[in-house]
């Protein structure tokens, strides 16, 4: 950013964990000193602006048409998620409902 002043939506704690965890791409030795020199240039990129971290939420819309009701928490309460484990399954059109492949073969 370069002396302007830092946006909201950024924290000292996610640009650290975010150091953290790209200094290993920067390393060429396995030593303590590599590892401090790769986390502060990795540092040094998210404060000139190379790497930026947007939170993005789905909608209410989103939630309607990919999400499934499951219960979470003690005691249990009923909350729509959005699942990310078997995609492939998935349709992607709004409102379609999951669909299995067919164990058909097709050949």
């Amino acid at each position: 950013m370069n002396g302007s002043a830092r946006p909201v939506h950024r924290s000292e704690a996610l640009d650290k964990a975010m150091a953290r965890a790209l200094a290993p791409i920067y390393t060429r030795a396995d030593t303590a000193g590599a590892y401090a020199w790769a986390r502060a240039k990795v540092k040094e990129e998210i404060d000139d602006g190379y790497l930026r971290i947007a939170r993005i939420n789905p909608s209410p819309d989103s939630f309607a048409d990919f999400g499934v009701s499951t219960k979470v928490g003690e005691p249990s309460r009923n909350v729509r998620v959005i699942p990310n484990d078997n995609l492939i399954y998935r349709g992607l059109s709004r409102g379609q409902t999951p669909s299995r492949p067919s164990r058909t073969p097709t050949c």
